[in-house]
């Protein structure tokens, strides 16, 4: 296939821009579709949601994030293990105490559940927090995935009007073009005729004056005869009269041949005329011919015109079909907790099999008493998440 310019070239990248769409839709991958990582050998981030200030963006998130807040949370629990220590040795005093002051055994247990109730209150408020957290990641996750397949849709969309109007354009100026080359061969063909119509009136005065010389020629030669019958006549009366009357005669027929050089002179340029009209039909032929061409070039040109912007409007309503049926089926959390996608086929929703809930790519902590936990559906991080007295140890 030859491509020779840029408008061929634009048009075939907008017949193939469909495909192309459709086949990064097929073939591209998303996050759950990477490879599974067994260990944290080697790994130094993950990919992560920005959302502030009404900027959101993918980025890339360190794995030393993740730990940013636990030795705020792990000081807290120390903090909260020895205010549960201090409220231990409180109970411990006044346990140690009932046996010397019965009247306050009273006021001793009361501190001790006001410490109790304290500590749950704390731990109540840290997994509402949590539930919080992961709630709003959610419906942030949810909102960017509609943004991002809306965003797309907007972009194909835009590239697909630009190509048609591009191309529109090119065939426009193409029927200029060939308008106006139609409109001068027209004027050519005009003017041929012109030229040609006064070739043939130059033509026929040329045969009328030959007509009249040869008129002028035949009365002069039966006018000579009579002339030279007459004075023969008399020249047999007078001897004398026949050399005048030769002479005469010898004149006559110098001018006759005089009018026949000049009527063969007429009839060569009548010829002549003759073939230069021959030569202008020609031309105008040839103009007429051009200007059929170009006039079915044209027509020709405009049929095309019109399928391909037909076929790219077809396109674009499907293109715009399928992304609003897209956008009015988003991907959903199933009953079962995995992704379901929209099958465009079917019409229906499809189990993709993906665990919708969080996993190693999106941890979740809760805390529980004086443990932090890490909660993990997917690749079993969590096995290998531990606390030491008050350490938080990743095995690997």
């Amino acid at each position: 296939m030859n491509i020779e310019s840029n408008q061929e070239f634009e048009a075939l990248c907008a017949r193939l821009l469909p495909k192309f769409n459709e086949y990064l839709r097929l073939h591209s991958k998303n996050i759950f579709s990477c490879e599974l990582a067994t260990s944290l050998d080697g790994i130094k981030s993950m990919p992560a949601l920005y959302d502030l200030n009404g900027v959101r963006k993918q980025v890339i998130a360190p794995l030393s994030l993740l730990t940013k807040n636990v030795d705020v949370e792990i000081a807290a629990a120390k903090k909260a293990t020895a205010a549960a220590n201090t409220a231990a040795g409180k109970a411990n005093d006044a346990a140690a105490s009932v046996t010397k002051a019965t009247t306050d055994l009273t006021a001793e247990r009361k501190k001790v559940e006001d410490a109790v109730n304290s500590s749950k209150t704390q731990t109540a408020a840290a997994q509402k927090a949590t539930a919080d957290t992961l709630a709003s990641k959610t419906a942030i996750e949810k909102n960017e995935s509609a943004r991002q397949a809306a965003e797309q849709t907007r972009q194909s969309q835009e590239t697909t009007r630009q190509s048609q109007e591009t191309t529109r354009k090119s065939n426009e100026e193409t029927r200029k073009s060939q308008e106006t080359a139609r409109q001068k061969q027209e004027t050519s063909r005009v003017e041929a005729e012109k030229v040609r119509a006064a070739a043939e009136q130059s033509r026929a005065n040329a045969e009328s004056s030959r007509v009249n010389a040869e008129n002028k020629r035949k009365t002069d030669t039966s006018t000579a005869i009579a002339d030279a019958q007459a004075k023969a006549a008399a020249a047999q009366k007078a001897a004398a009269d026949t050399l005048a009357s030769k002479t005469a005669i010898e004149q006559n027929e110098s001018a006759r041949q005089a009018a026949e050089q000049t009527r063969q002179i007429q009839e060569t340029t009548r010829q002549s005329q003759e073939s230069a009209r021959v030569e202008a039909e020609k031309k105008r032929v040839a103009a007429e011919n051009g200007r059929a061409s170009a006039e079915a070039g044209r027509v020709k040109a405009e049929s095309k015109r019109q399928t391909d912007t037909q076929s790219a409007i077809d396109a674009a309503k499907s293109q715009t079909s399928t992304a609003r049926e897209l956008c009015e089926h988003p991907t959903k959390a199933g009953d079962n907790g995995n992704w379901w996608m929209w099958n465009l086929q079917t019409h229906q929703y499809e189990d993709t099999g993906i665990i919708a809930r969080g996993g190693a790519m999106y941890p979740s902590f809760r805390q529980r008493r004086n443990k932090l936990l890490m909660i993990d559906y997917g690749s079993h991080v969590a096995e290998h998440v531990t606390k030491k007295r008050n350490k938080l140890v990743i095995k690997v």
